[in-house]
């Protein structure tokens, strides 16, 4: 086990609670419009709420696993967050860290929310770490129509050399999941080794992603 692992030992824990404490927090604006969503996105209100719940979910592990520790310790929990909230009205992209969202419509690829700072990765566990969320809400209408909303950890994003690569591999699952049943039992099949390899071979990092078709 290396340095990074001991001072970040429970990560893992940590991505698993800060994916239930987003979904907990944001299924709560789905009735909402895009107006109000904006307002407490503009200040920070639901940035706070999911920091909020994480620290309370850590809280919570961190004493079971420790009960004669009196400090929680938050930077072992740390993590960054990638997540998206789909609505009739709106769509919201939020992140904290280096993960990346793209989006297809037709066959054109754009990435949302390039991460700020690359040099220091924000992330959940540090010190007031809501003010480090990014985001960007847009309402759905005719000019904007999505095939697929697609979320990875930069595990994948760091895989490849540059956008055109990464898309045409993006592209290239899509239509492999699309063309027919066979090659959708191959891509279930081989994908999480195929993904393996490629982390194994390239970015030596963890890779987590999520394709989310858009039928509107």
């Amino acid at each position: 086990m290396d340095i990074v692992q001991i001072f970040f030992e429970y990560s893992s824990d940590g991505s698993r609670i800060a994916c239930v404490s987003a979904i907990g927090v944001l299924e709560k604006f789905i009735g909402k419009s895009f107006n109000e969503v904006k307002k407490e996105l503009e200040e920070n209100n639901i940035q706070r709420l999911i920091y909020d719940k994480w620290m309370d979910l850590v809280n919570e592990h961190y004493k079971n696993i420790n009960p004669i520790v009196f400090n929680t310790q938050y930077i072992k929990y740390s993590t960054t967050l990638v997540t998206t909230l789909i609505t009739n009205e709106f769509r919201l992209y939020l992140k904290i860290g280096d993960g990346d969202v793209v989006t297809k419509s037709k066959d054109s690829y754009k990435k949302i929310l390039e991460t700020k700072n690359k040099e220091v990765v924000d992330s959940l566990g540090r010190f007031e770490a809501y003010k480090n969320f990014i985001y960007y809400i847009e309402k759905n209408d005719e000019s904007n129509k999505l095939d697929y909303i697609i979320l990875f950890t930069d595990g994948y994003g760091n895989s490849f050399i540059n956008e055109k690569i990464l898309f045409q591999s993006l592209g290239k699952t899509i239509n492999q999941y699309n063309k027919s049943v066979f090659s959708r039992w191959m891509l279930y099949k081989n994908y999480k080794g195929d993904l393996s390899k490629l982390s194994k071979a390239v970015s030596k990092d963890d890779i987590s992603i999520i394709y989310i078709f858009i039928n509107e």
